[in-house]
């Protein structure tokens, strides 16, 4: 199910964020956005999932207007990780990630065995099944954002889009996160992701677009756009694309002068 934003432009309090971006997210890929702070990224995905409005251009899922799907639908094949980690109630972390099945879900029916294995494969995935039973109000910030993106995976969605994810995960929670997500691509669905770790797109993302003051900078394969003259560009650093061990990293040298 492909994802794709034309001409975009989008304002936040009669503020322009966004202005014309392209986009087009295709099944099997995994996607970034990166860019500085207040570069419109997190603006960028709100549209993409049709949480906000925009004042020019079109977000279109399996290629029709996001206007031509009910709440219903979206809710059943796209799936939202905010950066803002609150949770208004003080469920115990199975119930929290259960409730990413609620869209497939007839009201007042009681817990399938698909509700079930969806959740529990969630839970295992974002390796917090030992956590189940904890009020959310116990656990970490890490492990709390962990759980928000297992409600997101037992969604099941054809399209999951998750701003800033790894950001306050440990290095090794990280990786799990992003091999996650690469299954995930691999079985034929699309994601998209936020994010300021330049190595973890370098090393995990299909393609990735580059914004800048609400503007695309570049857009394409991780070779095109971390380019040193485009972060140069983007954040005002003099950094590289390198592969240590067979791993792509970007190393930031230092502002330019």
């Amino acid at each position: 199910m492909i994802l794709s934003a034309h001409g975009l432009v989008a304002d936040l309090a009669r503020r322009p964020v966004l202005n014309d971006i392209d986009l087009e997210a295709a099944p099997r890929t995994v996607t970034a956005i990166i860019g500085p702070n207040g570069a419109g990224k997190s603006t960028l995905l709100r549209a993409l999932a049709g949480l906000l409005p925009v004042r020019e251009g079109r977000v279109l899922l399996d290629n029709l207007p996001l206007s031509h799907w009910s709440r219903t639908e979206r809710a059943r094949v796209l799936a939202y990780v905010p950066q803002e980690r609150t949770v208004h109630w003080a469920l115990d972390v199975r119930s929290i990630v259960a409730l990413g099945r609620l869209p497939h879900q007839v009201p007042g029916a009681r817990e399938s065995a698909a509700d079930a294995a969806a959740i529990a494969a969630a839970l295992a995935d974002m390796d917090v099944t030992h956590l189940a039973e904890r009020p959310v109000t116990d656990i970490s910030g890490g492990e709390l954002a962990r759980v928000l993106v297992a409600r997101a995976l037992a969604q099941e969605p054809q399209v999951l889009i998750a701003d800033e994810p790894a950001a306050g995960l440990d290095p090794a929670h990280q990786l799990a996160l992003f091999r996650c997500f690469t299954r995930i691509a691999q079985s034929g669905r699309t994601v998209i992701v936020a994010l300021h770790d330049l190595s973890l797109a370098a090393r995990f993302c299909h393609k990735i677009l580059l914004l800048r003051a609400g503007r695309s900078v570049a857009y394409g394969s991780p070779e095109t756009v971390l380019d040193a003259s485009h972060l140069a560009a983007a954040y005002g650093v003099t950094a590289r694309l390198h592969t240590l061990d067979g791993i792509p990293v970007v190393q930031v040298a230092d502002e330019l002068p």
